[in-house]
């Protein structure tokens, strides 16, 4: 197929040939009961967690040269065979297995700037 003008077999692409290849959706929602959609947080949480998504750019960027305190979550490394973070609806502190949601709370909660921590309180990070 041809995709912006480039034939598969006459190019190089040097972020496939040098493994440099992330996508967007290292956390994805669980499907949807009546459409069997599934979403991205990449949409919904990713503009409110800007230390977030930058963290996850270091991370790409620099590998593990950079100690963040933050785990990956919106991007995903394509040839490391990183999988998918599945956020199951009763992940959100707002829901309720009798469908009452909070739609207020769920709406507060995802224009929140959450703060990482890193995975274990004792680790010393300085990072870059």
């Amino acid at each position: 197929t041809m995709h912006f003008a480039l034939s598969g077999s006459s190019t190089t692409l040097k972020a496939m040939t040098n493994e440099a290849v992330v996508r967007i959706d290292g956390h994805i929602s669980d499907p949807r009961e009546d459409s069997g959609d599934v979403g991205t947080g990449w949409y919904e949480q990713m503009p409110v967690q800007p230390q977030q998504i930058l963290s996850d750019m270091m991370k790409n960027m620099w590998g593990d040269v950079f100690k963040g305190p933050c785990d990956s979550m919106f991007l995903r490394h394509l040839h490391s065979g990183q999988s998918q973070t599945v956020n199951a609806h009763s992940d959100c502190p707002a829901y309720s297995p009798s469908g009452d949601h909070s739609c207020s709370e769920i709406h507060e909660y995802n224009h929140e700037v959450h703060a990482c921590a890193p995975a274990d309180d004792e680790d010393e990070h300085d990072g870059h």
